[in-house]
């Protein structure tokens, strides 16, 4: 069984990094927080193009460029998906993979044409309800490579429909929760708010990320789940000692 992934989630408005989908807060610096999440053992960005200008659009795919020219990790990148002429600006920008947004009508045909032009690899759906899924079952299998939910519960009847692997938003950190899920066979990993809180010490793999994400590490590997005791991945040599100590479990 392959590694399970932990993803963070970044949105985009006007280049910068805001709180989510609906507010529109400034946080960190973008390129900041897209290193810390480097550097702490995240294995995937997502990132939500927010834009609703074509001016807008091309300043984000351009912070999305400058991202990718910096860290190491996957990045994937979604929002604003209008033509085929989208997803290979994303594409040439760095990102391993584009997401389409179920909830617009004009998303099974275009990532049809996308999964054709470029390889159904690169081809991700986010979906919130199952309807998406019971209406275009085959299309799914055939198009997607994989699934973003993000609504978790939906999963049981999501797993019902299709064979297409997923990774699930989590609303909340809730560690004997994430163990379960982890434990599915259909899924490939999880993101959620925890992943993504910036707002902790200077030293930033210390106090509450350190346990939650210290905790979430330990689970990345098929036998980890088993045993919850190993499949830690190393972290970055730019982690405080004290933290990369905690880290460095069974050596």
């Amino acid at each position: 069984m392959e590694q399970k992934n932990i993803v963070a989630t970044l949105y985009l408005k006007e280049g910068k990094a805001v709180r989510s989908m609906t507010d529109f807060t400034p946080v960190d610096d973008v390129y900041q927080l897209c290193q810390l999440y480097n550097d702490s053992g995240i294995d995937k960005i997502i990132i939500f193009d927010l834009s609703t200008s074509d001016d807008e659009h091309e300043k984000n795919i351009n912070t999305i460029k400058n991202i990718n020219r910096n860290i190491e990790i996957k990045v994937c990148a979604g929002g604003n998906i209008n033509r085929l002429e989208d997803v290979k600006k994303l594409l040439y920008a760095g990102c391993l993979q584009v997401i389409f947004n179920a909830s617009k009508p004009s998303s099974v045909g275009l990532a049809k044409e996308a999964s054709e032009r470029f390889g159904k690899d690169r081809i991700l759906v986010s979906v919130n309800n199952v309807d998406f899924i019971f209406k275009n079952q085959q299309s799914i299998e055939d198009t997607f490579h994989e699934v973003l939910v993000l609504n978790a519960d939906i999963l049981d009847a999501l797993e019902n429909l299709t064979n297409v692997p997923y990774v699930v938003n989590l609303s909340e950190y809730n560690y004997e929760e994430i163990v379960r899920l982890l434990k599915r066979e259909k899924i490939r990993g999880i993101a959620g708010t925890f992943i993504n809180n910036s707002k902790m010490p200077r030293h930033s793999c210390c106090e509450v990320r350190v346990m939650q994400l210290h905790d979430i590490l330990l689970l990345r590997t098929s036998a980890s789940l088993h045993s919850v005791s190993v499949g830690a991945k190393p972290l970055s040599t730019g982690q405080c000692a004290p933290c990369r100590r905690l880290y460095q479990l069974g050596d």
